[in-house]
């Protein structure tokens, strides 16, 4: 096995000569965490995938599962919610007021030109 001056010798061959600081040492970093999980699967270190994506992702669900009768409660108060019931006196009102609306007809239009008198029936 190469030390780890030989492995960062050996990656500086390989890498271009323009790149920053920066990226050198990111790319030795990373060349780094590749060796040791290496390391670690030939040690038989190995992390079950559940924990590595929990790990990556957090808990599967920060908010616990609702029960099943607390559920029942959620959605009920939400089905009531968006259906709000309009009381019927409300409603008949809305209705007379759209069906009492009127277009005015042409002839009451042309009585309301400049100069004319408004029409009477």
């Amino acid at each position: 096995m190469k030390s780890a001056k030989d492995e960062v010798l050996s990656l500086l061959e390989i890498l271009p000569d323009d790149m920053s600081m920066e990226e050198l040492i990111e790319r030795i970093a990373f060349k780094a965490r590749i060796l040791r999980s290496i390391e670690q699967a030939e040690r038989r270190e190995l992390t079950p995938n559940e924990q590595v994506m929990e790990e990556r992702d957090g808990p599967p669900s920060a908010i616990p599962p609702l029960r099943p009768e607390a559920a029942r409660s959620v959605r009920q108060r939400q089905k009531t919610s968006s259906q709000t019931e309009i009381p019927r006196s409300a409603r008949r009102e809305a209705k007379a007021a759209s069906s009492s609306t009127c277009v005015p007809s042409d002839s009451a239009l042309a009585s309301l030109e400049p100069g004319s008198a408004p029409a009477t029936r």
